[in-house]
Protein backbone atom coordinates (compact mmCIF):
# COMPACT_ATOMS: atom_id res chain seq x y z
CA UNK A 1 0.00 0.00 0.00
CA UNK A 2 1.25 3.57 -0.56
CA UNK A 3 1.72 5.33 2.06
CA UNK A 4 2.64 9.14 0.40
CA UNK A 5 -0.09 11.68 0.25
CA UNK A 6 -2.40 11.89 -3.25
CA UNK A 7 -2.66 15.42 -4.93
CA UNK A 8 -5.78 15.25 -6.68
CA UNK A 9 -7.07 17.52 -9.46
CA UNK A 10 -8.86 20.14 -6.75
CA UNK A 11 -5.85 20.36 -4.89
CA UNK A 12 -7.17 17.96 -2.25
CA UNK A 13 -4.25 16.16 -0.32
CA UNK A 14 -5.57 12.60 0.76
CA UNK A 15 -3.66 9.85 1.75
CA UNK A 16 -3.84 6.43 -0.28
CA UNK A 17 -6.63 4.55 2.32
CA UNK A 18 -9.13 8.17 2.29
CA UNK A 19 -8.70 8.66 -1.48
CA UNK A 20 -10.15 4.62 -1.99
CA UNK A 21 -12.97 5.42 0.80
CA UNK A 22 -13.76 9.01 -1.00
CA UNK A 23 -13.47 7.12 -4.58
CA UNK A 24 -16.08 4.15 -2.79
CA UNK A 25 -18.45 6.49 -1.74
CA UNK A 26 -18.62 8.43 -4.80
CA UNK A 27 -19.44 5.15 -6.87
CA UNK A 28 -22.27 4.28 -4.11
CA UNK A 29 -23.90 7.31 -4.70
CA UNK A 30 -23.93 7.20 -8.57
CA UNK A 31 -25.09 3.88 -8.38
CA UNK A 32 -27.88 5.15 -6.35
CA UNK A 33 -28.55 8.37 -8.87
CA UNK A 34 -28.66 5.88 -11.30
CA UNK A 35 -31.08 3.57 -9.50
CA UNK A 36 -33.76 6.40 -8.83
CA UNK A 37 -33.38 7.74 -12.26
CA UNK A 38 -33.97 4.20 -13.83
CA UNK A 39 -37.68 4.29 -11.75
CA UNK A 40 -38.59 7.43 -12.60
CA UNK A 41 -37.98 6.51 -16.18
CA UNK A 42 -40.45 3.33 -15.45
CA UNK A 43 -42.81 5.56 -14.20
CA UNK A 44 -41.94 4.92 -10.68
CA UNK A 45 -42.53 8.78 -9.17
CA UNK A 46 -42.55 7.55 -4.94
CA UNK A 47 -39.80 9.42 -2.79
CA UNK A 48 -36.59 8.19 -2.74
CA UNK A 49 -35.54 6.85 0.51
CA UNK A 50 -32.20 7.13 0.35
CA UNK A 51 -32.73 10.91 0.04
CA UNK A 52 -34.06 10.56 3.57
CA UNK A 53 -30.63 10.30 5.10
CA UNK A 54 -29.90 13.81 4.34
CA UNK A 55 -31.13 16.89 6.42
CA UNK A 56 -33.94 18.80 5.39
CA UNK A 57 -32.45 22.13 3.23
CA UNK A 58 -32.54 25.13 5.73
CA UNK A 59 -32.92 28.61 4.07
CA UNK A 60 -29.31 30.45 4.43
CA UNK A 61 -29.56 34.42 5.29
CA UNK A 62 -26.71 36.49 4.45
CA UNK A 63 -24.38 36.74 7.14
CA UNK A 64 -24.02 40.95 6.32
CA UNK A 65 -27.55 42.77 5.91
CA UNK A 66 -27.25 45.12 2.94
CA UNK A 67 -28.30 49.03 3.77
CA UNK A 68 -30.27 50.39 1.59
CA UNK A 69 -28.23 52.55 -0.62
CA UNK A 70 -30.40 55.99 -2.09
CA UNK A 71 -29.41 56.45 -5.97
CA UNK A 72 -30.17 60.24 -6.10
CA UNK A 73 -28.30 60.35 -2.72
CA UNK A 74 -25.24 58.74 -3.88
CA UNK A 75 -25.16 61.35 -6.95
CA UNK A 76 -25.86 64.25 -4.11
CA UNK A 77 -22.71 62.73 -2.00
CA UNK A 78 -20.86 62.19 -5.47
CA UNK A 79 -21.45 65.89 -6.75
CA UNK A 80 -20.11 67.00 -3.48
CA UNK A 81 -16.90 65.03 -3.26
CA UNK A 82 -16.12 65.12 -7.10
CA UNK A 83 -16.60 69.58 -7.19
CA UNK A 84 -18.83 69.01 -9.98
CA UNK A 85 -19.59 72.21 -11.59
CA UNK A 86 -23.09 73.80 -10.62
CA UNK A 87 -24.05 73.38 -14.28
CA UNK A 88 -23.24 70.00 -14.42
CA UNK A 89 -25.36 69.30 -10.95
CA UNK A 90 -28.33 71.11 -13.00
CA UNK A 91 -27.90 69.57 -16.20
CA UNK A 92 -27.23 65.49 -14.46
CA UNK A 93 -29.82 65.56 -11.00
CA UNK A 94 -32.67 65.09 -12.97
CA UNK A 95 -30.76 62.19 -14.70
CA UNK A 96 -31.34 60.69 -11.58
CA UNK A 97 -34.71 61.24 -10.37
CA UNK A 98 -36.50 60.11 -14.30
CA UNK A 99 -33.90 56.79 -12.95
CA UNK A 100 -35.76 56.59 -9.88
CA UNK A 101 -39.13 57.20 -11.45
CA UNK A 102 -38.79 54.41 -13.96
CA UNK A 103 -37.41 52.06 -11.97
CA UNK A 104 -39.76 52.71 -8.88
CA UNK A 105 -37.37 52.55 -6.37
CA UNK A 106 -34.14 54.95 -5.00
CA UNK A 107 -32.08 51.64 -3.94
CA UNK A 108 -28.84 51.34 -6.08
CA UNK A 109 -28.48 47.36 -5.10
CA UNK A 110 -31.87 47.00 -6.61
CA UNK A 111 -31.30 48.29 -10.07
CA UNK A 112 -30.87 45.42 -12.80
CA UNK A 113 -29.37 44.81 -16.15
CA UNK A 114 -32.32 44.44 -17.27
CA UNK A 115 -33.89 47.64 -15.24
CA UNK A 116 -30.86 49.67 -17.09
CA UNK A 117 -31.73 48.82 -20.40
CA UNK A 118 -35.31 49.26 -20.25
CA UNK A 119 -34.26 52.84 -19.18
CA UNK A 120 -32.41 53.36 -21.74
CA UNK A 121 -34.75 52.17 -24.25
CA UNK A 122 -37.53 53.82 -22.62
CA UNK A 123 -35.11 57.09 -23.09
CA UNK A 124 -34.15 56.95 -26.89
CA UNK A 125 -37.83 56.88 -27.90
CA UNK A 126 -38.14 60.49 -26.54
CA UNK A 127 -34.17 61.55 -26.25
CA UNK A 128 -31.54 61.74 -28.98
CA UNK A 129 -28.81 59.18 -28.76
CA UNK A 130 -26.18 61.16 -28.30
CA UNK A 131 -28.35 62.82 -25.17
CA UNK A 132 -28.52 59.31 -23.96
CA UNK A 133 -25.02 58.44 -24.06
CA UNK A 134 -23.40 61.63 -22.89
CA UNK A 135 -25.83 62.93 -20.62
CA UNK A 136 -27.68 59.88 -18.92
CA UNK A 137 -25.69 56.70 -19.31
CA UNK A 138 -22.42 58.76 -18.63
CA UNK A 139 -23.94 60.70 -15.58
CA UNK A 140 -24.80 56.71 -14.27
CA UNK A 141 -21.87 55.29 -15.30
CA UNK A 142 -19.80 57.99 -13.25
CA UNK A 143 -21.71 57.76 -10.28
CA UNK A 144 -21.92 54.08 -10.39
CA UNK A 145 -17.91 53.61 -11.06
CA UNK A 146 -17.36 56.07 -8.01
CA UNK A 147 -19.47 53.88 -5.57
CA UNK A 148 -16.88 50.92 -6.54
CA UNK A 149 -14.12 52.94 -5.99
CA UNK A 150 -15.43 53.82 -2.44
CA UNK A 151 -16.32 50.02 -1.79
CA UNK A 152 -19.68 51.09 -1.73
CA UNK A 153 -20.48 48.57 -4.41
CA UNK A 154 -19.17 45.55 -5.66
CA UNK A 155 -17.85 45.68 -9.40
CA UNK A 156 -18.75 41.53 -9.70
CA UNK A 157 -22.17 42.17 -9.08
CA UNK A 158 -24.38 40.75 -11.77
CA UNK A 159 -27.92 41.13 -11.94
CA UNK A 160 -30.69 39.33 -14.51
Amino acid sequence: MRSRPYLDERGMLLDFTTRRALDWHIAKAMRQAEEQAGKYFGGDFSPDPIAERFPPIEEVKPAIAIVSLSIVGSFDTYAGKSKLAPSTRKRWHPVFSHLVAFVGHDDVHLLTRQSLTDWRDDLAKTRSGVTVKDVYLASLKAVLNWLVEEGKLSATRRSA
